[in-house]
């Protein structure tokens, strides 16, 4: 519940909406090899991916997790703006 307050709050903080599709388990296995870390079928069926992505920062994750954070204060809103720059 809490990382669903936080993309709601980002959302309307960032002005951008997020949409949620459901898709098939037959035309979801691409999906399935990114989830069960299976890089190799990955690749397999989308040879043009990145072999070597950009990963999410550990200071980003722990700043969206964390069920302590005041979300509308000016500290968490620099920290999660900073966060754009170590991308």
């Amino acid at each position: 519940m809490h990382m669903l307050r936080c993309l709601f709050f980002v959302e309307a903080a960032y002005d951008f909406k997020l949409v949620a599709t459901y898709v098939t388990s037959a035309d979801n296995n691409i999906a399935d090899d990114l989830s069960r870390d299976n890089l190799c079928a990955f690749l397999l069926k989308v040879p043009t991916a990145d072999r070597d992505p950009a990963r999410v920062p550990g200071v980003a994750v722990g700043l969206l997790l964390d069920p302590e954070a005041d979300w509308t204060s000016p500290a968490w809103t620099h920290q999660f703006n900073s966060i754009g720059t170590m991308v």
